[in-house]
């Protein structure tokens, strides 16, 4: 049998660049589109700028139960990163989110959480999709009374950061890390919708959209939104950021008295 050589190599190299740039595909990073910092004036606007995209978030709650520019304390692991924002009661709202909305698709959602250890709250939601604290478990929710994560201990009353792998239509193929270490999950509370499991053009900073409920308790810093799946040196790299913080320099010294009349009783002036 006669095999046709003649364009042996063509073909080869057609499938050597379907493999290699499939393979870069696959290797692609995710696309950082929203970004968080706490750092501007939302304490006075209401609003809470977007560093990266263009969707600021709006605040909802009252005023004294959201302080303005809480200063960061050092914590174990958390670099500095100049102003968190302390949650009680309050929240930030965020409309028109550029994220992955396709069943299958994929979205990642990272910050830095210093939970004061408060049952049934969430640090953050989409519509239905959340991650929740509730009686001793920490983890990815559908709105059924679900948790997929993890034991919440050790968690309250220290800084840890947190990356998040939300995946539309599927909730146990989500991933968390907790201070960079891909977590084991379970499924510790009744079981998922994975109808309710997708991202949303709409979310929110400690709570959800479902509801004005499960508001967060403690500080939230550096949240960041991501279109696909975040990789592991993505989290190491968002692990070592610090920032140098303008420290407002102290008030000048109140201006010496002046003197307007002196006397000295050297004289005999009795």
């Amino acid at each position: 049998m006669k095999v046709e050589m003649k364009n042996w190599p063509i073909r080869m190299h057609l499938v050597m660049f379907l493999f290699l740039t499939g393979f870069a595909f696959n290797l692609q990073s995710a696309e950082l589109i929203h970004g968080y910092d706490f750092d501007d004036d939302w304490h006075i606007s209401g609003q809470l700028a977007d560093q990266v995209g263009s969707v600021n978030g709006t605040r909802t709650g009252s005023g004294s139960n959201i302080p303005a520019r809480v200063l960061a304390p050092a914590s174990g692991i958390k670099p500095q990163t100049c102003y968190a924002a302390e949650f009680k009661n309050g929240a930030f709202h965020l409309d028109g989110l550029g994220v992955n909305t396709v069943n299958g698709g994929q979205n990642s959602v990272t910050f830095w959480m210093y939970w004061d250890g408060t049952n049934n709250v969430m640090p953050f939601g989409w519509h239905t999709h959340d991650v929740w604290f509730f009686s001793g478990s920490f983890g990815f929710n559908s709105g059924s009374s679900d948790i997929y994560g993890i034991d919440s201990t050790g968690l309250a009353n220290g800084w840890h950061h947190v990356a998040l792998v939300f995946n539309n239509g599927n909730l146990t193929a989500n991933k968390m890390y907790i201070d960079g270490v891909q977590q084991t999950l379970t499924q510790r509370r009744r079981s998922p919708n994975n109808s309710n499991a997708v991202a949303a053009s709409s979310a929110t900073i400690s709570g959800w959209r479902r509801s004005s409920g499960y508001r967060f308790d403690g500080m939230l810093d550096e949240v960041n939104i991501y279109r696909g799946e975040i990789s592991q040196a993505e989290i190491n790299a968002e692990l070592a950021v610090t920032k140098s913080c303008v420290v407002p320099p102290p008030p000048p010294p109140p201006p010496p008295a002046e003197l307007k009349h002196h006397y000295e009783f050297d004289g005999y002036w009795d």
